[in-house]
């Protein structure tokens, strides 16, 4: 598919393959925040009910912190790593992340909720028989 309108966050250029696209950064270098999110799903969401394994096929984590989604939260996701444990991770209390595909065909950038991503994958390291995490990398993301 060919994005050839002009409008915010979608280029003059068309491009027809994912590795001809300009970063996110590129497309809106002005939006953060909230306004980011809502250009990214307004422009470009293509599926919004896809379920994404925690692991690739080969074993190796799937879903990553997405480089718009850099900022320290250790602490906060230490503190989720209990709650993990504890319930597991509730998407109808939580919501689900905003992935977006990267150029390995099994992983993908977690644009939001990465957090709540990187405390599943924390709890799975410190408890990795746990029921509740079992159940939560079950169902994937």
């Amino acid at each position: 598919m060919k994005l050839d309108k002009a409008t915010a966050g979608v280029l003059a250029q068309p491009f027809d393959r994912f590795e001809d696209a300009p970063s996110v950064g590129a497309r809106f270098p002005h939006l953060k925040g909230i306004l980011l999110q809502q250009a990214l799903h307004r422009d470009y969401v293509i599926e919004s009910s896809r379920t994404i394994p925690y692991f690739t096929s080969q074993g190796k984590r799937a879903i990553n912190r997405h480089a718009l989604n850099d900022r320290d939260v250790q602490a906060h996701v230490d503190e989720m790593v209990d709650a993990m444990l504890g319930l597991g991770y509730l998407r109808d209390v939580s919501g689900s992340p905003v992935c977006v595909q990267t150029d390995l065909p099994e992983e993908f950038g977690a644009v939001a909720a990465a957090s709540r991503v990187d405390a599943v994958y924390l709890a799975n390291e410190r408890a990795p028989d746990n029921e509740n995490i079992q159940a939560t990398i079950s169902q994937g993301k």
